[in-house]
């Protein structure tokens, strides 16, 4: 096999930082002689100062750094004359990258993208930094940096950002004007506490850890892992072809389509446990039904990779509020990916609604508990959206499965809303959510419970238990972790 012309691999540094910080590894990398063959190391600069102490500059914002890329990209003689191009950013660099790619696709101008056949992300706040974030915020008030801001967690700007990539770039169903496949290999420092592994992966299918803290992964402790996870990308980018590009996509669910139903069904059952099973002819039923009866709509979404049924998420809705019911999704490396854009599919019906508020419940992480840790990260993908828990309220659900046992389950009651979020919410509007909540999910649900009356006087006590629990005013938290 004949090698390309030319493959220009690009890197791009972090916050307050410069070049010399790829030396380490551009030596380490000049080393690899059979896998650097015919390829061209670049570096680009942008200012990034701790400080701007002159009237007459200001630091650049990321939409401005992320211009000064493009800009360097085409103009640059050694990157524009190669064929293939690698990006590589650490830190702050890999969103300048980022919002470089969300921004070309903005504009329409996916084909420029087509040379790019890989980006590498080190150590990449993706969602935001919580390193100081009081001290952050506290400096904020005489300490303005635009770089900073936009690495603290649940910025708006950096959510867009990463919705552009993972729907139009990571999992793009074909290359346009407005999206094109491109892999990323995303990696995290395994003692770095300034981003989190979390923040690191956040939801792409190719994650990794390297040896070192936020700095050290570029110097000693990292530099030959990173050295391989590059040369790896460099030699993947040389052999590209056209990609095999995976298909995903989300739609209504069709109660006519058997495979379908079928599909759900399976999912909810490996999902559940056998009290919460829905047969098809209960959905059937469900989703027929179900509004002429109690007033309340039900929708059934799935997700589709390659045209076959890969999650499911029920919901309903009332003249005043979403609420999630059943959520399922197929255990492999996008299930995070895949839940999340399902719940966007929810988020963007409350907004087609106007901002009509979303309802979460999920059961409250226990040590000792066997799924804690899938609740606890349920409750970090709901956060990506916008969700935050309700705070100031003993919640409960009830197990229906050992009722009449009295065995209720201690659950977090969590609140999103497509617009702006409230710091806090009254005592009546928490109240009113819960019964929402009891109504919807536990009325309606187990309506065949032997005995109807034995049940509704079950339910009607916890609900008063909960409303007695409810503070005065409820602040909107993210999950601390407590509680």
């Amino acid at each position: 096999m004949s090698l390309p012309e030319s493959i220009a691999t690009v890197f791009v540094h972090g916050l307050f930082s410069g070049p010399k910080v790829w030396s380490g590894l551009v030596t380490t990398l000049k080393r690899d002689k059979a896998a650097m063959a015919g390829v061209t190391l670049v570096t680009f600069k942008y200012d990034t100062p701790r400080l701007r102490l002159s009237p007459l500059s200001r630091i650049p914002l990321l939409a401005e750094v992320a211009d000064s890329f493009a800009t360097f990209l085409r103009s640059s003689p050694l990157v524009s004359s190669a064929n293939r191009v690698v990006l590589v950013g650490h830190s702050f660099g890999g969103l300048v990258i980022q919002k470089y790619l969300a921004a070309q696709l903005a504009r329409g101008r996916g084909g420029e993208l087509k040379r790019i056949k890989t980006v590498v992300l080190l150590a990449v706040p993706n969602t935001g930094s919580e390193f100081w974030l009081v001290a952050r915020r506290i400096l904020g008030v005489v300490w303005r940096h635009p770089h900073e801001r936009t690495t603290r967690p649940y910025d708006t700007e950096l959510a867009e950002v990463r919705r552009i990539v993972i729907e139009q770039i990571v999992y793009a169903n074909l290359n346009s004007e407005s999206s094109c496949h491109i892999p990323f290999d995303v990696y995290a420092g395994a003692r770095d506490a300034i981003v989190r592994s979390s923040s690191a992966k956040s939801v792409f299918p190719r994650a990794g850890t390297i040896p070192g803290n936020h700095s050290s992964i570029l110097k000693r402790d990292g530099v030959a892992a990173v050295s391989r996870a590059v040369a790896s990308a460099v030699t993947r980018a040389r052999t590209a072809c056209a990609e095999d590009v995976t298909q995903f996509h989300t739609e209504s669910l069709d109660i006519t389509n058997a495979e379908d139903l079928a599909a759900v069904v399976r999912l909810q059952h490996d999902s559940f446990p056998a009290h919460a099973h829905m047969s098809a002819d209960d959905l059937r039923r469900c989703l027929s039904n179900y509004k002429a009866k109690w007033a309340i709509a039900p929708h059934a979404v799935v997700a589709k990779m390659n045209g076959k049924v890969c999650a499911f998420l029920l919901y309903s809705e009332t003249p005043t509020v979403f609420v999630a019911g059943y959520l399922c999704v197929e255990s492999g490396v996008a299930g995070e990916f895949i839940t999340s854009k399902i719940v966007h599919r929810l988020r963007e019906h409350s907004r087609e609604s106007g901002d009509k508020p979303v309802l979460f419940e999920v059961r409250r992480p226990i040590k000792g508990q066997a799924d804690r840790r899938e609740a606890r990260a349920r409750i970090k993908l709901f956060e990506l959206y916008g969700a935050r828990v309700i705070r100031g309220i003993d919640y409960v659900a009830p197990d229906m499965s050992r009722f009449p046992e009295d065995a209720p389950e201690p659950y977090l009651l969590m609140y999103g809303r497509s617009g702006q979020m409230p710091p806090a919410l009254s005592a009546s509007a928490v109240a009113s959510f819960v019964e929402q909540m009891y109504r919807v999910s536990y009325e309606c649900w187990f309506q065949d419970c032997e005995s109807e009356d034995a049940k509704q006087v079950y339910l009607s006590r916890l609900l008063g238990q909960i409303k007695a629990s409810i503070n005065e005013m409820c602040r909107l938290e993210p999950y601390s972790g407590a509680g």
